[in-house]
Parts: C-alpha cells; structure tokens; sequence
C-alpha cells in the first residue's frame, strides 16, 4: 500500500490476480500410458499448464481419516494419572 491506501501492482501481480482457479481432475492412465483430457472449463485456443502427479494407492489414498466417527472408549477417565504416565514430562 501506498501513503495514499492504494495498492500498486507489477505486471505478475495484476497477471497473477486475473488467473482463473485452477481445476483439478483425477484420473487413471490408459494401458498406453496416455490421458486424454476432455470437457475442461476453458476456451479453446486457451493456454494451460499442465502439471501430473502420482497418487498414493491403498487404504490411506482412499480414506485420509479411517477412525474419523468411530466410537472412543475411555477405561476409568476419572481415575488419577500418576506423574510418571504423563506424555508431557518424557
């Protein structure tokens, strides 16, 4: 900001507050190992950088939270702790 309160910008600024949000996509490589996108959110003729990554398979890459909802059990919560079992004083 300026002494005035406005805000000058660069060319990258002013470029970079006109970009569209990016758009995401997941998907699986063809046995070719091609992709072929279809039906994305811009213009023909529209630039676009593309930029592929990995995702991680098993269990965790389907669910980020597995014991998200699941029930807590708590064994006597109203007993004391004796000084030595606090994680705090290792």
């Amino acid at each position: 900001l300026t002494s005035g309160g406005t805000m000058n910008l660069t060319p990258s600024d002013r470029r970079m507050s006109m970009t569209p949000p990016a758009h995401r996509i997941e998907m699986t490589l063809q046995e070719d190992g091609r992709l072929t996108l279809e039906r994305l959110p811009f213009p023909a003729g529209q630039r676009v950088e593309v930029i592929i990554l990995p995702r991680p398979n098993g269990p965790a890459a389907s669910d980020p939270e597995p014991l998200r909802g699941t029930p807590v059990r708590y064994d006597r919560p109203f007993d004391p702790v004796a000084g030595g079992e606090w994680d705090a004083e290792r």
